[in-house]
């Protein structure tokens, strides 16, 4: 009993130690198959580029914002160009316009190439489809592409003539490292100063061009006056006699009016001085002439009325008898004369009312006393006034 019981164990450690194979070759079959894109739908898309670069191999990752959007299925040449057959995930395809731009990029300096998807500023309202063919791929340089421009220098330039100048430098060079490094403090120093007047040389240089491009433009300006000033010449060498008669005649001029001058000079200077406070009194009223122009104008209107014009000939006059201003006082209306009033004009277009002028007369002031009342004895035996 204990033997087939025994028998039985070791039967079923085997099939799960079978099971266990299977399961673990099925999950590393199912892991593959998702690394590999099996399990997901997947468009297929080509890139045209001049070359793959080393390490671009199929299963490479297709990358958008360093986010894993596809893999690389196929390299290959044709035409003359590597033809990179990529499958982009269907989930991100509808991500992707159709005018992105693609480059060829490395992880490290040896290591494997991964192609990158760039969105272009503008993106196109489509997205990429199945057979969408990418913009030309651009490859990273590559270590090979070094060594390619090295070897060709290095054919180019002869290296015992480059091992003889570098020699005859390091002896130039030897025991002036101190002057050396001075010389480059100081051009440091120079060139921090001029670092600062850098925007100004500019500012001038571009203000430099536009003043070349006006003198362009007025050159054939320039010329013809360059061509009429020797027009000219010529013909001030060809009438210099006449030329000189006419500078002469400014001398017997210039003799006349110093004659001149010398008798009327004082007279004249006499006669500017006396003038000087009436002109400087007409600029200070300036402004108000044109206002007592047309107050003479308006006055002349008026005058018409009084007197008769073309329509109305004779005398108008409408008058009255008033009572007589009060008599003047010494010191209470002694004559006040005064001009120094900011400059004023009145509308006469408008009824103008009374302005009270203070010129010492007092006429219009109020009656108070009986004297005001009976007013100048004199007075009943003139007219009033007019109005």
């Amino acid at each position: 009993m204990s033997g087939h019981l025994a028998e039985r164990s070791r039967k079923t450690y085997v099939a799960l130690g079978l099971l266990l194979v299977v399961v673990g070759a099925l999950a590393t079959a199912t892991s593959i198959a998702v690394y590999r894109g099996n399990f997901t739908s997947a468009i297929p898309v080509k890139l045209y580029a001049t070359r793959a670069g080393l390490s671009l191999e199929p299963g490479s990752d297709v990358k958008i914002r360093e986010v894993v959007v596809g893999r690389v299925t196929d390299v290959k040449l044709v035409d003359g160009q590597a033809e990179i057959s990529m499958d982009i995930d269907d989930n991100r395809a509808s991500t992707i316009a159709a005018n992105v731009s693609a480059a060829i990029d490395p992880t490290t300096l040896f290591g494997r190439k991964f192609v990158t998807l760039v969105q272009p500023a503008t993106p196109s309202s489509e997205t990429i489809s199945a057979g969408t063919v990418l913009s030309t791929g651009q490859v990273a340089t590559e270590i090979n592409d070094l060594l390619e421009s090295l070897v060709t220098v290095l054919r180019t330039v002869e290296p015992e003539k480059v091992n003889g100048s570098l020699n005859a430098l390091a002896t130039s060079l030897h025991g002036r490292g101190d002057h050396l490094g001075d010389t480059l403090v100081e051009l440091n120093t120079y060139l921090s100063s001029f670092n600062d007047s850098i925007p100004t040389l500019q500012r001038d240089l571009m203000q430099g061009a536009q003043t070349t491009d006006i003198l362009a433009a007025a050159t054939p300006d320039l010329m013809a006056t360059v061509d009429h000033a020797s027009t000219t010449a010529t013909t001030i060498t060809e009438r210099q006699d006449q030329l000189n008669a006419f500078i002469l005649s400014f001398t017997g001029f210039g003799n006349s009016g110093h004659g001149l001058l010398d008798a009327a000079g004082t007279p004249l200077t006499e006669s500017l001085s006396s003038l000087a406070p009436t002109t400087a009194l007409l600029a200070e009223r300036a402004p108000a002439l044109p206002c007592f122009v047309e107050s003479l104008k308006q006055t002349n209107t008026y005058l018409e009325r009084i007197f008769g014009g073309s329509d109305m000939p004779g005398l108008n006059i409408t008058s009255t008898l008033l009572m007589g201003d009060p008599p003047y006082t010494n010191s209470a209306n002694l004559p006040v004369v005064e001009a120094d009033g900011p400059v004023a004009c009145y509308d006469w277009t408008q009824p103008q009312g009374h302005t009270n002028f203070d010129d010492g007369s007092d006429a219009y002031r109020p009656a108070r006393t009986p004297m005001d009342l009976i007013g100048n004895p004199f007075a009943q035996f003139f007219l009033g006034g007019l109005r």
